[in-house]
């Protein structure tokens, strides 16, 4: 029995020997590295002298070294380093080979000094795969590399002027196009009209610090008709940046007419009568609407004389309209659109001879003017106005409601608390009249 034992336990001694044996080998792990791009400096700014440190860290001590740095050469100039004779390069490409170093511990620092040049990022980024062999073996390491994005101010002394110091506008037909208000450094909001086949403009902006600031112009090519939006960006040396903007108005193309043979016979009403003195007053009448700007009002001539006036409180803008400014005849003036539509019929509120404010109706393809009836727009605004009672009403009743259930369920508690009460009392005035 002992001898089974003693080869049962030969048996299991060789099997173990066996899966040791045939078990792979876990290969020895290299020494490893880390490199890694940091920086002395704090704040960078244009003009500054940067110091680039390369810094690597070893498990082991470290002998020779390989490395190709990238850098963005517009933002940083590469001067000198520590280690001239290991260091070359330029033009946003070094090359770091210390081949044949002394013996260091288990860190090796390089430091590089570039010039900051101008304002912006710039990514000092280790290229490729870097190689750190051990000094013992030279055997290579396992590196793992970081890069290090450097942001460069402008200088100190850069200008913060963002202004401009002219603006014009001309169009596609080389003509002058006019600014409202007239052009002022300080003013970054104007208004400008063009015909309808005036499909663009040309903008001459000058920045009042031309050697330094940058102008960038958005908008000024293909003209829709109806409003269009003319940017103008300026940026100051010191990055501060100021933008104006051109409200541009291209007038829709008209439709041809044909004028009657004898004005006034269609509607049944006479021929104006005119002297030569007031012959040229007659182009005006023919060509429609004329609208004049004077020092207290802007008036609107169609046969009668209107005053454009501010939108009373009571006047409710109709569904779907909205509020814009148009330029008619080269007169800005606030008028309603309607949304999603072509700026061809717009409203305005208008006082007539009398002094009466109404609604009115301008078309722009024919340039004429239509009073909006009562109708249309008051009785709107009624029911608008009763809506908004019954619904107040109903809010109230509502409250009441609730308050009126909150005041008896008050009242149904108190009375069943008093009934049992009561109760109570009753029966123990019975207890107490049967032990007596």
């Amino acid at each position: 029995m002992k001898k089974r034992n003693s080869n049962k336990w030969i048996v299991i001694l060789l099997i173990i020997m066996f899966i040791t044996t045939a078990a792979p080998v876990s290969p020895v792990q290299a020494a490893s590295a880390t490199v890694t791009v940091s920086s002395t400096n704090t704040e960078i700014h244009v003009g500054d002298t940067v110091e680039v440190i390369l810094t690597i860290k070893a498990d082991t001590p470290i002998g020779d070294f390989e490395c190709y740095l990238n850098y963005d050469d517009s933002v940083f100039e590469f001067q000198k380093s520590d280690v001239a004779s290991c260091i070359t390069g330029g033009g946003g490409s070094l090359r770091i080979s210390d081949i044949g170093a002394s013996r260091s511990e288990q860190e090796r620092s390089y430091k590089i000094i570039f010039n900051a040049i101008d304002k912006g990022e710039c990514r000092v980024e280790i290229y490729g795969r870097p190689m750190v062999y051990g000094y013992a073996d030279g055997t290579e390491m396992s590196v793992t590399a970081f890069s290090k994005t450097f942001l460069v101010y402008p200088s100190y002394l850069a200008s913060a002027d963002s202004s401009l110091a002219a603006l014009h506008l001309v169009d596609s037909r080389i003509k002058t196009v006019a600014l409202t208000p007239v052009f002022s450094p300080e003013m970054t909001t104007y208004y400008a009209s063009v015909p309808y086949d005036a499909s663009s403009v040309i903008v001459s902006a000058i920045a009042g610090d031309a050697e330094h600031a940058t102008v960038k112009v958005f908008g000024d090519g293909d003209l829709s008709y109806g409003t269009n939006e003319v940017r103008i960006a300026v940026t100051a040396e010191d990055g501060s940046s100021t933008e104006y903007l051109v409200y541009l108005y291209r007038a829709e193309k008209p439709e041809p007419t044909k004028a009657p043979e004898n004005p006034g016979e269609e509607d049944g009403q006479n021929p104006p009568e005119h002297d030569g003195e007031n012959a040229e007053k007659l182009p005006a009448m023919v060509h429609g609407v004329v609208l004049e700007e004077t020092e207290t009002d802007i008036l609107i001539t169609e046969y009668h004389t209107y005053r454009v006036c501010e939108k009373p409180s009571a006047f409710l803008v109709p569904d779907g309209y909205a509020e814009t400014v148009v330029a008619i005849d080269e007169v800005y003036v606030t008028a309603y659109a309607k949304q999603g539509e072509t700026e061809e019929f717009l409203l305005m509120v208008l006082a007539n001879e009398r002094g009466q404010v109404r609604w009115y109706r301008y078309d722009r393809v024919e340039q004429t003017l239509q009073r909006v009836s009562d109708e249309e727009f008051v009785i709107t605004q009624n029911v608008i106005s009763n809506e908004e009672a019954w619904q107040e009403a109903v809010r109230q009743y509502e409250v009441r409601q609730k308050g009126l259930m909150v005041a008896v369920a008050l009242l149904t508690g108190i009375v069943l608390f008093l009934a049992v009460l009561m109760t109570w009392m009753i029966m123990r005035n019975r207890r107490q009249k049967n032990e007596g």
